[in-house]
């Protein structure tokens, strides 16, 4: 058993819960096999898998098999204004509710740490057409892709450090929980930061979003209070951490400045708290979705994590499941339907795999369709904001 933090090094690591017992999803959303064992670090207070050999072993068989956005044949996926419906790529919808915050000059070098498929890029590059961009990733499955996006665009595979010159944005969306080394990966990032250079980061906020837990290849689970330490500890001057430009999601942007100690003020009792009540939450959730939907003909609400989650423990029994995504309806899902709330059958509840607060939104908006409705509980950190 690894016993130190892979975030500070401490010899501090308590589990908290044992080993769990339900069954887990990847990043790329496929059902996974159980055995997360969850720890908080007494020294930094950073929630996090450990990481033993065997997980490392783990998330490299997710990675080389790894599937992004295929329940859209790889489009990004959608986020919606809660009062109206509208969808538009998570991507985009980032940069423009960061446009309120930041003024991205009309020209510049953009670096995207872990690209993927490239949604952050040509999000950044229909938003600023005249800015050079690099994605880099550890897997070359999406290189010709890349290189594809635009002319002022090219992938790169390998180290960081061979990439020429310095970069005005750096960007690391979706990418810091799944590393070993967070620290060292953001010591390499402000290597290619211009002096008046920013970086974005966007990770999870598992008290917001329990189903963070449940992602077998994701090793660091972030909250409000640890990541601001992690960022000046790695030599970053933060601007910004918020958690209300995503849903259920950490946004944080940093310049190059001095750096600084540990912080060793975080309260590791109160984030082992919420470790606990986020843990009680999915359990709860279980539980509760077994009882509602008890012999019926029942559907599932979303196509993500949460969604495949709850499928998978529910033993992969829903009929179908509902989205509101434009590129993913009509489309099947593990062999079943992913339905339009407007075609799903008034007699078939739905169970709601979201988090409370954006469940109650989309049940307010949806309120017209006189669905059932299989609510999640209550009783997450809600209210927490940085």
């Amino acid at each position: 058993m690894v016993d130190a933090c892979h975030l500070c090094g401490a010899q501090a690591l308590d589990v908290i819960g044992g080993p769990s017992v339900w069954g887990r999803v990847t990043s790329d959303v496929q059902p996974w096999a159980p055995g997360k064992t969850l720890a908080v670090c007494r020294a930094c207070g950073t929630v996090q898998t450990i990481a033993t050999p065997a997980w490392s072993a783990e998330a490299d068989r997710i990675y080389a098999q790894y599937a992004i956005y295929h329940q859209a044949d790889g489009a990004e996926q959608s986020v919606f204004n809660q009062a109206s419906g509208a969808a538009m790529s998570r991507s985009r919808r980032l940069l423009d509710r960061l446009s309120t915050q930041i003024d991205f000059p009309a020209e510049g070098r953009m670096l995207d740490v872990g690209c993927g498929n490239g949604g952050m890029l040509r999000a950044m590059l229909a938003c600023r057409p005249e800015w050079r961009a690099i994605g880099a990733d550890r897997s070359s499955a999406y290189g010709a892709e890349i290189d594809a996006i635009a002319p002022n665009c090219q992938f790169h595979n390998g180290e960081l450090s061979a990439i020429d010159g310095v970069f005005d944005l750096v960007t690391l969306v979706h990418v810091l929980e799944h590393v070993v080394d967070p620290r060292g990966v953001l010591a390499a990032v402000r290597e290619k930061l211009s002096p008046d250079g920013r970086l974005l980061i966007q990770a999870p906020n598992f008290p917001r979003n329990p189903f963070d837990l449940a992602i077998a290849d994701h090793c660091t689970h972030f909250t409000e209070t640890t990541l601001p330490p992690l960022l000046e500890s790695a030599g970053f001057e933060i601007e910004l951490v918020r958690s209300d430009l995503a849903p259920r999601e950490l946004t944080a942007v940093a310049r190059p400045g001095a750096f600084a100690a540990p912080a060793a003020t975080v309260d590791w009792r109160r984030e082992a708290d919420r470790l606990n009540a986020a843990r009680r939450w999915l359990e709860d959730f279980l539980d509760h979705a077994r009882a509602a939907v008890a012999g019926r003909a029942f559907g599932v609400f979303g196509s993500s994590i949460g969604a495949v989650w709850l499928d998978h423990n529910l033993d992969r029994t829903s009929a179908f499941f509902v989205d509101e995504d434009p590129l993913r309806v009509g489309r099947r899902l593990f062999g079943r339907p992913i339905l339009h709330p407007q075609e799903v059958d008034r007699a078939q509840p739905v169970v709601m795999a979201l988090a409370p607060d954006i469940a109650q939104s989309v049940l307010h908006r949806l309120a017209p369709l006189n669905l059932q409705y299989v609510e999640p509980p209550a009783g997450i950190d809600v209210a927490s904001t940085a």
